[in-house]
């Protein structure tokens, strides 16, 4: 007898008759979706509607504002969209507005269906796009870092990426206050299959640092790898871009990273920069170096007005900070330089160092030499805060040890005030300065001086500076026969400040 568990109701099991009527309710429904899904993608309306859809989407969860005004095409032919307007306001004040006149997608279903979107759009051309990025002066960086994606995974823009683009009539203009970047009818094309180009009918560039227009930039582009590059870019005469190239993957991951090699000033500067994001809100990280740089090519492109000469043979510099907030980076830049002259400046040979870190001048150590004269300098000093102020005004402090065999040489370093002295001079010591207040201890010894026509063969002092005092002792001067002993105070700068 069977058991109890072994027994089966009747009306739980399914008969063959019920299974044959349900096969076909689920072919109808399969074929209603397959038949939907062909009316989406053949009806040119239902298939613009699905892509306008989705880019919305995108936009939305990025935050992006988007309008596009008309559409065309189907998916037998490139999809166009016109009066495309894009906005955005990041969590940096950075405020974005494009506008397209037009551009046309030819976009693989293939690959939008299968390949989860990877390499979707095959070629993209844009003809007139006007944008400004507008940075907010003083705005920082935003609090939250970007996502980061987990591994396997594809950012969306990366599958966005087209294989070859064709952008004309393209304006852009980067601002910040009064300061601005703006490149004039930009034209770009790229492809992974041949060399492309680029071109600005002007490049006007207005900064601090320098305030330049080019004409007529031109250079060649490729994308190998993934890499895109822009080589042999002419800016002006005996100023070009040989190389600049960037990971396409890193910009789709929301990060920066550029190498370039720039031909300037008869020599060359090569380097790399990186950035947590592309839109530079982050932490901004260069480093290079520089070799056969000649000094009058370099003085006139930053517009320096008086005379200037000498070569730069080799050096290397870094940078760290955010470009929206130069005050708060770190540069720090050593050289080497023969017969150097920048005004009435000159030397024969320059090796050292300096990093500008928030307004203050680091020196770790600089050694100077003219024809008889050296001069080695460490310490540091802050930048006066207006722009013809006097150095020794600022606060400083600085080790000192000068091998002066030519006094009268010195007026083409320090100014003309040298130029009525002669002689040999030792000095060795350390000085301090704050707010016009001084201290420091200086050892001076000379032979052979002269002041016009005042003769002093040897001079011997040991000099204490404190407040605005210069105290004297131990000094000792001899002239043929002559000679005084004492100690003294000078007021350097009138009465002390209280």
């Amino acid at each position: 007898m069977p058991s109890p568990a072994s027994i089966t109701n009747p009306e739980t099991v399914p008969t063959p008759t019920a299974k044959r009527r349900r096969l076909p309710r689920v072919r109808l429904v399969l074929t209603v979706l397959v038949g939907l899904a062909l009316v989406c993608v053949f009806t040119p309306a239902a298939y613009r509607t699905v892509i306008h859809s989705g880019l919305l989407v995108m936009a939305y969860e990025k935050g992006i504002s988007l309008h596009i005004a008309k559409m065309k095409g189907s998916v037998f032919e490139p999809v166009s969209f016109y009066d495309t307007h894009i906005s955005d306001f990041t969590q940096a004040r950075t405020m974005t507005d494009v506008y397209i006149s037009r551009a046309d997608a030819d976009v693989s279903l293939f690959a939008l269906v299968f390949k989860g979107g990877m390499g979707c759009l095959r070629a993209v051309t844009i003809d007139g796009l006007n944008a400004k990025i507008k940075f907010q002066e003083g705005s920082a960086a935003p609090e939250e870092a970007p996502r980061a994606h987990a591994e396997g995974e594809v950012p969306w823009l990366q599958k966005l990426i087209p294989a070859k683009i064709d952008a004309i009539h393209v304006n852009l203009t980067l601002l910040e206050g009064e300061e601005f970047v703006k490149l004039q009818n930009l034209r770009c094309s790229a492809s992974d299959v041949e060399p492309g180009v680029v071109s600005a009918d002007r490049v006007v560039i207005h900064q601090p640092w320098l305030t330049r227009t080019f004409i007529a930039v031109k250079g060649t582009t490729a994308v190998q790898n993934e890499k895109f590059s822009i080589a042999n870019l002419s800016l002006e005469n005996g100023v070009s871009v040989v190389d600049a190239s960037s990971d396409l993957t890193e910009i789709a991951n929301g990060r920066l990273k550029v190498d370039f090699q720039i031909s300037a000033f008869d020599g060359s500067i090569r380097g790399e920069m990186k950035s947590a994001q592309v839109d530079l809100h982050d932490l901004l990280e260069a480093n290079g170096s520089f070799a056969q740089i000649s000094v009058a090519p370099l003085a006139a492109f930053f517009g320096f007005p008086g005379k200037a000469g000498g070569m730069i043979h080799e050096g290397k510099f870094t940078f760290s900070g955010s470009p929206r907030n130069l005050e708060k980076a770190t540069l720090s830049v050593h050289l080497e330089a023969t017969d150097f002259q920048l005004g009435n400046r000159q030397w024969n040979s320059l090796v050292g160092g300096a990093t500008l870190v928030e307004h203050r001048v680091q020196i770790p150590e600089l050694h100077l030499k003219q024809a008889h004269n050296e001069l080695t300098l460490k310490g540091d000093m802050t930048l006066p805060a207006e722009q013809n102020e006097e150095w020794w005004k600022s606060e400083f402090a600085f080790d000192i040890d000068a091998k002066i065999d030519n006094l009268t040489e010195l007026s083409a370093l320090f100014g003309p005030d040298f130029a009525d002295m002669a002689g040999k001079v030792n000095i060795k010591g350390s000085i301090n300065g704050s707010n016009q207040s001084f201290s420091g201890d200086l050892a001076v010894s000379g032979s052979d001086l002269s002041y016009r026509t005042a003769p002093l063969d040897t001079l011997h002092a040991t000099i204490h500076l404190k407040g605005n005092e210069l105290q004297v002792d131990q000094l000792e001067l001899a002239s043929k026969n002559d000679f005084v002993r004492g100690k003294g105070v000078v007021n350097i700068l009138g009465q002390e400040k209280r």
